[in-house]
């Protein structure tokens, strides 16, 4: 996974057992891969040791620990909201490089 983002805290809105705003999330993106004859994308949420697992293009969370039921539903909402730019982002990541260590940048 390459493509790094923190998500705004107004995604997630209030959480009462964390106050006014959630911790800050940060978001991975995989590059493009197939399964089972489909092209996914797999997109992790983090947040501490709370973790969120999903895929794209169903906008699925398919495994989570930490995040609450609603917290849960609006990572979904986001991935299904931003579908179209975090499957453009998947398609830029060349995962060879990745692998060697090559870094944007370097």
């Amino acid at each position: 996974m390459e493509y790094n983002k923190v998500l705004p805290a107004a995604i997630m809105g209030k959480n009462p057992k964390r106050g006014e705003g959630m911790d800050e999330v940060k978001m991975m993106i995989s590059c493009v891969v197939e399964k089972d004859n489909r092209k996914i994308v797999r997109v992790s949420f983090m947040r501490g040791s709370d973790y969120a697992d999903g895929v794209l293009p169903d906008g699925m969370i398919e495994k989570s620990g930490g995040f609450s039921q609603e917290e849960v539903r609006k990572l979904e909402n986001y991935l299904r909201t931003n579908r179209r730019d975090i499957l453009r982002q998947a398609k830029e990541i060349n995962p060879l490089r990745n692998w060697l260590g090559e870094w944007k940048g370097s």
